[in-house]
């Protein structure tokens, strides 16, 4: 009986089969466009070994020597602080640690460096935990805590390589609230989602902020309900994106215009006018004022400006026409002179 259900199961096409979400890909899409403008290449579920399976893991691998100051502020604890230029992440967020984990971790450790032909100094391997484990399995396994909260290393020779970030217990800093996204804790979750509002989002990828506005809608439930999701829905970096996209339209479409420039400097809020739209409303008065402050300005430039300075830009044929008339002027200035010189001689 056992047999012929599992037999039915292996012949249902793979679309009608139970799936799960992949929760390490969500977080390697966050990564991907957080990290990705300030030169850390982020790879998810890189092979470890030459030959396949793929390893539900996560890989970032930095492109310069040491970490620079717009990598930290953008990494968590313990990562920010390695200085190895590989870093492997294996992260949980819905199982819990055991004595599996740690062995499937050390084996993606041991064997992407076989594979990379790189020394154990240059890998650093960390396991994301968004839950908080007992207490007994740290010190079952010699896990004790760093200098930061939430880093744990551990004194047993095996697992030496692995380190632990609780995402639970990191301290709560503006470079760990990335990660802290997904903690199992809503309001450790809530409070990484309002530091991450106070940022700059300027120079980060454009699609990080529609990222964002989908994942904290996804996790807006509470702890429990995030829990049940998980396990009845699937979730991906696409329908991730999908939803911040949307929700970013809706908002924008009820938002007054006030409300849609506030916060932007003056040349953001006309960049993409053309000249007389700029220019549209203004009082005779004003526009007197600013043809004034133009011409002003103009005067200074050229003043200021070395006489090869001053012919940058023109066309040939300006330029033809402008020599032309220096000429004209020379000899004018010539004959001026001449004729003063005659008149002024005793005759």
């Amino acid at each position: 009986m056992v047999k012929r259900q599992r037999r039915k199961l292996a012949e249902r096409p793979i679309a009608q089969r139970k799936q799960k979400t992949l929760w390490h890909r969500l977080l390697g899409k966050w990564l991907e466009l957080l990290l990705t403008h300030v030169d850390v290449t982020v790879y998810t579920e890189p092979q470890v070994m030459s030959e396949p399976p793929k390893v539900d893991i996560l890989l970032l691998r930095r492109n310069s020597p040491t970490w620079t100051p717009a990598q930290t502020q953008l990494l968590p604890d313990g990562v920010r602080d390695s200085v190895a230029g590989h870093i492997l992440v294996e992260f949980k967020f819905t199982e819990s640690l055991n004595r599996a984990r740690f062995q499937q971790a050390l084996g993606y450790d041991y064997f992407y460096r076989q594979a990379q032909k790189v020394p154990e100094r240059a890998v650093q391997t960390f396991i994301f935990s968004a839950h908080t484990p007992r207490p007994a399995l740290l010190q079952e396994y010699g896990y004790s805590a760093t200098e930061h909260p939430g880093v744990y290393r551990s004194a047993n020779p095996l697992l030496q390589p692995i380190q632990l970030l609780l995402l639970n217990e990191l301290r709560p800093e503006l470079h760990n609230a990335f990660v802290q996204c997904f903690a199992s804790r809503g309001h450790v979750r809530r409070a990484a989602f309002k530091r991450l509002e106070t940022m700059d989002w300027q120079e980060l990828d454009e699609g990080f902020g529609d990222f964002f506005v989908g994942l904290q809608s996804h996790f807006a439930e509470t702890e429990s309900e995030v829990i049940e999701m998980a396990k009845r829905e699937v979730v991906t970096p696409e329908t991730i994106m999908d939803t911040g996209k949307r929700l970013r339209k809706s908002l924008l479409a009820v938002l007054t215009p006030e409300e849609r420039l506030a916060g932007l400097a003056p040349e953001e809020r006309l960049a993409g006018l053309a000249p007389e739209e700029r220019l549209a409303g203004l009082a005779p008065e004003e526009l007197r004022q600013l043809l004034e402050q133009h011409e002003q300005v103009r005067k200074q430039a050229i003043e200021s400006a070395s006489p090869a300075e001053r012919l940058v830009g023109l066309k040939p044929a300006e330029l033809i026409a402008l020599m032309a008339q220096i000429e004209a002027y020379l000899r004018s200035q010539q004959t001026n002179e001449q004729s003063s010189k005659e008149e002024t001689e005793p005759k």
